[in-house]
């Protein structure tokens, strides 16, 4: 049986990286920031009525090491800015 492979994010200090409207620009009109817009946005729509007191079940699913769709969006961040 093969060995199993752990993905670690890389981190890193945040920096400053939109310092000019051009900048700006490119963040607003790429396809990162719709992406992050839509999973800030899938994010509040589903937790919509669900109280800090209520038990909430977490499935395998979401325990799993692999990465998923969201996370793209964050390691797009940072190829805009290299």
């Amino acid at each position: 049986m093969a060995a199993e492979t752990t993905i670690k994010p890389q981190t890193a200090l945040p920096t400053k990286r939109i310092v000019s409207k051009a900048h700006l620009d490119a963040w607003l009109t790429s396809s990162t920031h719709s992406e992050l817009v839509n999973f800030v946005e899938e994010l509040n729509e589903s937790v919509v009525g669900i109280k800090l007191s209520d038990e909430v079940v977490q499935s395998d699913v979401s325990l799993s090491p692999s990465p998923s769709r969201r996370w793209r969006a964050v390691r797009g961040l940072n190829q805009l800015h290299q």
